[in-house]
């Protein structure tokens, strides 16, 4: 049966399961290893965590709430393609997350099992905190490879975006410093906040590794509906591109090629795009290795290379 699926479907089902497996990471890693120490590392746990203080709710539950509040009001806010990316991990991250703190409490996957407890109460924060982070890096990373989204508070990160045109690391890192700040006020000791700061910076290691937004690709496309393609490019991307023409090989007759330079994350939003388009467009990409420029990094100068550059140029000149 596989072997009869097109290419498009079976990037889809790669795609849905990567979204699936990820989603499954983050809520053991949340489950097992972060919420039993109430380790506030940001996102939607740190938030539950903070209200179980007060309440005294089951934390399972609450995320479960949080989880499907944030995915409303981003999906009246944000729309439906933020609802549709999001939808699948709204259902499997809270069932992982139950079944993560379910496994931690009730078998052999308990934390005195899995990390001996040593007299230093510390150490075994530092070390479930690193953990967790892994975990929680690694599944974020592999539903963003999915075209998903988290959902949770990113939510307000994306809301802030749409509605102020700030780069989305500044309100990102506003939201979960929050969290932290809220958590060391009102839940736990200053040491504790700083495992939670340990492990959002592995988590953010992890991202940066598996699905690293500074790799860039320069994208080669050639169809015959390239102006809706490259309309996309231009309106929804954000994105410069620029229109070779070209003869082809074999045919002999006059091609048009648009290619783009974007990071790994429009790219994976872009394949998708052209999927829909023109099926059978011929798409060939690489890795670029240095972009700077509009839409990029800016060009720096150094001066003390300047210099020496032009100190050497002014010897060669004078021999």
């Amino acid at each position: 049966m596989i072997k009869n699926l097109t290419s498009q479907q079976k990037r889809k089902i790669q795609k849905f399961l990567l979204v699936i497996i990820g989603s499954i990471i983050l809520g053991l890693g949340t489950g097992i290893f972060l919420t039993p120490y109430h380790i506030i590392s940001g996102g939607l746990s740190g938030v539950a965590i903070i209200i179980n203080h007060f309440t005294k709710f089951d934390i399972d539950l609450l995320v479960l709430i949080l989880t499907w509040g944030f995915f409303i009001v981003g999906w009246i806010f944000l729309g439906k393609e933020f609802a549709l990316k999001t939808i699948i991990s709204a259902i499997v991250y809270p069932l992982a997350f139950s079944l993560g703190t379910f496994l931690q409490e009730n078998t052999i996957l308990s934390l005195t099992t899995i990390i001996p407890e040593t007299d230093i109460p510390s150490v075994n924060y530092l070390i479930t905190a690193l953990i967790g982070g892994f975990f929680v890096g690694t599944g974020c990373s592999l539903t963003f490879l999915g075209g998903g989204s988290t959902g949770g508070v990113d939510v307000i990160t994306l809301m802030v975006q749409k509605y102020t045109g700030l780069k989305a690391s500044i309100p990102y890192f506003l939201v979960d410093s929050t969290i932290i700040l809220l958590g060391l006020i009102f839940v736990n000791h200053f040491d504790v906040t700083l495992m939670g700061i340990m492990s959002s910076f592995v988590a953010s290691f992890m991202v940066n590794k598996l699905f690293d937004s500074e790799k860039n690709v320069v994208v080669n496309i050639i169809s015959k509906k390239y102006t809706e393609i490259n309309e996309f490019i231009l309106k929804e991307l954000d994105r410069g591109s620029t229109l070779i023409n070209g003869v082809g090989g074999y045919s002999q007759g006059e091609v048009t090629i648009l290619q783009v330079v974007c990071d790994i994350k429009e790219y994976y939003v872009l394949e998708d795009i052209i999927a829909k388009v023109d099926p059978n467009a011929f798409v060939f990409s690489s890795k670029a290795s240095f972009v700077k420029g509009e839409g990029f990094k800016a060009h720096k100068v150094s001066e003390k290379k300047l210099k020496k550059a032009i100190e050497q140029t002014n010897e060669i000149t004078k021999e």
